[in-house]
């Protein structure tokens, strides 16, 4: 954790993430992410540094051609903690410039996480499961109905 945290600060200058990249740290992330894809800090850092990669432009097509990596970004688009997910909409939305098949998959997956109570709404209602609450109609009364609505016209004179 403490080594993720140092890169992670080293990474803010980009010709150090130029250099770490030549270092292959890089190739470390995608293992470490699988691995600790229970602890959210670990996750955090590791989207963080791949974030930081990406936006100084030294790893881009080493992290898109890195399945590992993009699948578990896919999977976290729903994640529970809002800073991962933050944190991953960034990188997918970097993403999204430089790959045209993962983007269709991207769009997908957020259309779907956006989507949600929608879509499994009109899948249930595809299998004849879901059906709207039905309210009888029950009409309404003179009570429910304000009198001076009903006073003549007259009276606007």
């Amino acid at each position: 954790l403490q080594m993720l945290c140092l890169v992670n600060k080293i990474c803010e200058n980009p010709k150090c993430t130029e250099f770490l990249y030549q270092t292959k740290i890089i190739k470390t992330l995608p293992t470490l992410l699988i691995d600790k894809h229970e602890d959210d800090e670990f996750v955090y850092l590791i989207l963080k540094i791949v974030k930081k990669f990406l936006l100084a432009g030294v790893a881009i097509t080493y992290i898109i051609n890195q399945s590992k990596i993009m699948e578990v970004c896919l999977q976290l688009v729903e994640d529970s903690n809002q800073n991962i997910r933050a944190v991953n909409n960034d990188i997918l939305d970097i993403v999204l410039e430089y790959d045209d098949t993962l983007a269709e998959k991207i769009k997908e997956k957020k259309f779907c996480a956006w989507n949600k109570v929608w879509l499994e709404s009109v899948q249930g209602e595809d299998e004849g499961g879901y059906q709207y609450e039905q309210q009888p109609y029950e009409g309404y009364n003179e009570e429910m109905l304000n009198s001076r609505m009903w006073d003549s016209d007259s009276d606007l004179d």
